[in-house]
């Protein structure tokens, strides 16, 4: 009945990133079901050589993840560094945007990147989503695969600031079956500071590094009728 409900949850939910698929929590007569998603995203831009992971000096990253209250352990984290070669006063693009056209076109000179998986990573959440921590270790790879992958250690926290934003939609509608469903979605979003480090790049230690970063959760309910 509600197969097709979990899909557009997550995508609500994550936008980009990877569908999540679980099961839900129900009510006994399978009349409901419940999704409930957190989340934390933290972007940076270091300054500085980095010579053990590549050449450059600036370096840009991002980690994600998505925790699946639904089911144990962690759905989705994952992340990637990218160098570059800036002179000075010089704005590295947007991340992942190197092989795409740039307007304006940068004065920096892409260098590589590494993808960043995570296994066996903990990421645990604090009440009314007010920090985050992820630890653990990340296997950074070379995308082109030419230099050797690295193991690298994670520990950084991502602290709330300011008051959180909640956002309630209500929508109606008939699933593939000719049942009518109504989709309840809160949403609540909290920008936050990150501190930190993975690997040898420290986070927000420097005046010079930019870092933005985020948490989120939502919580969709969609009841048959």
């Amino acid at each position: 009945m509600f197969k097709n409900l979990r899909r557009i949850a997550t995508v609500a939910a994550l936008g980009v990133t990877p569908v999540i698929v679980s099961t839900s929590a129900a009510d006994a007569g399978g009349a409901s079901e419940n999704y409930y998603v957190k989340r934390a995203d933290t972007t940076w831009v270091d300054r500085g050589p980095v010579t053990a992971l590549f050449a450059g000096n600036v370096h840009r990253g991002v980690i994600s993840t998505a925790d699946d209250v639904s089911t144990p352990g962690f759905d989705y984290l994952d992340g990637r560094i990218e160098a570059w070669s800036c002179p000075s006063g010089a704005t590295v693009p947007q991340l992942y945007s190197h092989g795409e056209p740039e307007a304006p076109a940068t004065e920096c000179l892409y260098r590589g990147a590494r993808e960043l998986s995570f296994r066996g990573a903990k990421v645990t959440y604090a009440k009314n989503l007010t920090s985050a921590h992820i630890t653990g270790t990340a296997t950074a790879q070379d995308v082109t695969g030419v230099r050797p992958s690295v193991r690298l250690p994670v520990n950084i926290t991502l602290t709330a600031v300011g008051r959180a934003d909640t956002d309630v939609s209500l929508d109606r509608f008939v699933d593939e079956d000719g049942t009518k469903v109504t989709h309840r979605s809160t949403m609540v979003m909290r920008t936050a500071t990150v501190s930190g480090s993975v690997g040898p790049i420290l986070l927000g230690d420097e005046p010079s590094d930019v870092t933005e970063s985020g948490l989120s959760s939502q919580q969709d309910l969609f009841r048959r009728s």
